[in-house]
């Protein structure tokens, strides 16, 4: 069964992570951008869930059908930076969830 891979994009990670910084920041200096705090909250919880997604998707191509296991040409650098990269995808987007839940709980 051949699937295609999931190539290594980082125009779509770096826009979540843009993502990820714009919700961080209104949520700095508005404190309440709809006016309802779960609203908000529910917002960025499915923001970081999404990009906690992308990176985990990412992760588990690279060692399921990537560089590591299939003995693909990538060099060891280039495999470490990107495992790097989508860690960082996965804390951000943890933080974010973080973020949404305490919003949505909040009184």
């Amino acid at each position: 069964m051949n699937q295609p891979q999931r190539g290594r994009n980082i125009k779509l990670l770096g826009f979540l992570l843009l993502l990820a910084f714009a919700y961080s920041g209104l949520l700095k200096y508005d404190h309440m951008l709809t006016g309802k705090n779960t609203l908000v909250g529910i917002f960025g919880a499915l923001l970081g869930l999404y990009i906690c997604s992308q990176g985990a998707a990412n992760i588990l191509d690279m060692l399921l059908f990537g560089g590591i296991a299939s003995g693909q040409r990538a060099s060891l650098r280039s495999i470490l930076l990107w495992l790097a990269f989508n860690v960082i995808i996965l804390f951000i987007g943890w933080l974010v969830i973080v973020q949404g839940t305490i919003r949505f709980t909040a009184p």
